[in-house]
């Protein structure tokens, strides 16, 4: 049963969860003490870069989703989008939690007078990172409807849909920031197109590059604009930050033209890998890669744990140059969530 399965993973995406998550966990150490600095500091620009090139991590998740869970092909029943969601909303409030008590006892220590009814609200509000759960719930509830959609929708009439989402969702952004004629952007706004803007493009556009093809295979422009996108996700940071003299990440957002374009680039070039990565890898390879993209969600739940405690440990990324303490701290990290979370896999298989 176990091989039937693994016979039907795609290893392109599943090399992508796991590249995701890694690119997730040097996100979220990069950015944990940049409030400390100016936007000056070199140490804040060096953080800047790490972030920026990392930022492709949500949206490819996002973009999984939609390639999987919105063919039409596939078996996906009213019972399995439920088991999604509680899955979702157990995993929420179990992990709330263990954040609530872990973070309370990491501040303030271990005593019953530390458990107190605040805590209640950090279960509520839950960790930073746990948004992302929040928004899969609710592309896990249309997801019926949205597969309809897709079954009797022509390319053409895709690609107009996920056009209309990056209108709204990606260009007015920038003319808004960039003060472009605000009457222009004061009439688009009042259409009160909200519906076209959010996740739900990414998860559409999974689908859609999934399904078709918007770059030539082995196309060498694919890959450097990829490397394009990150170089000018950096530059336009830099750029505003240093006009506003304050942090500021807009070029940084998930709907940033930028990131936008480094998500689309690196889901292509790897799906144009597809054949290869399918000769180079062995079966017993492939069913590693298999576990540890099964991993990448627990690791997703329990990788900040690791980074408080090794803040409280004084074990971070301001001890010494971040060039090298960021990628350094991120694979400590990598290396202790990865195995407890394979772990706990493999039992629960057994």
């Amino acid at each position: 049963m176990r091989e039937n399965k693994e016979n039907t993973r795609v290893i392109y995406t599943d090399l992508l969860r796991i590249l995701s998550i890694c690119a997730i966990i040097l996100l979220h150490v990069a950015s944990k003490n940049m409030w400390a600095y100016s936007v000056e500091d070199r140490n804040f620009k060096i953080y800047t870069i790490y972030s920026c090139m990392t930022r492709w991590g949500v949206p490819i998740f996002f973009m999984i989703s939609g390639s999987f869970l919105l063919q039409p092909e596939k078996n996906i029943t009213r019972n399995k989008i439920s088991a999604y969601c509680k899955r979702l909303l157990v995993a929420y409030i179990i992990w709330s939690c263990i954040y609530a008590i872990w973070n309370t006892v990491m501040e303030k220590g271990f005593s019953l007078n530390a458990l107190d009814i605040g805590m209640l609200k950090l279960v509520i509000d839950g960790p930073y990172h746990f948004w992302f759960m929040f928004v899969m719930l609710g592309l896990y509830i249309v997801t019926p409807y949205l597969r309809k959609l897709v079954a009797t929708s022509s390319k053409d009439e895709l690609r107009n849909l996920l056009c209309i989402w990056a209108f709204f969702s990606i260009v007015v952004p920038v003319l808004k920031t960039y003060n472009f004629d605000g009457n222009l952007v004061n009439l688009i706004e009042r259409t009160k197109m909200i519906y076209c803007t959010g996740y739900f493009g990414y998860y559409f556009l999974g689908y859609y590059m999934s399904k078709y093809e918007v770059w030539k295979r082995q196309s060498v422009g694919v890959y450097l604009l990829f490397l394009m996108s990150m170089v000018l996700t950096v530059s336009f940071t830099f750029q505003i930050e240093s006009l506003n003299g304050m942090r500021n990440d807009f070029w940084q957002d998930n709907f940033s033209p930028t990131v936008v374009l480094t998500a689309m680039t690196l889901f292509s070039i790897f799906k144009n890998l597809e054949d290869y990565l399918n000769r180079i890898f062995n079966e017993k390879m492939k069913h590693r890669i298999v576990i540890l993209a099964n991993a990448s969600f627990g690791v997703y739940l329990i990788h900040d744990l690791f980074i408080t405690l090794l803040w409280k440990l004084q074990i971070d990324t301001m001890r010494f140059n971040p060039v090298l303490s960021v990628p350094m701290i991120s694979i400590i990290i990598i290396a202790l969530s990865f195995p407890i979370c394979v772990g706990w896999q493999l039992l629960r298989i057994k």
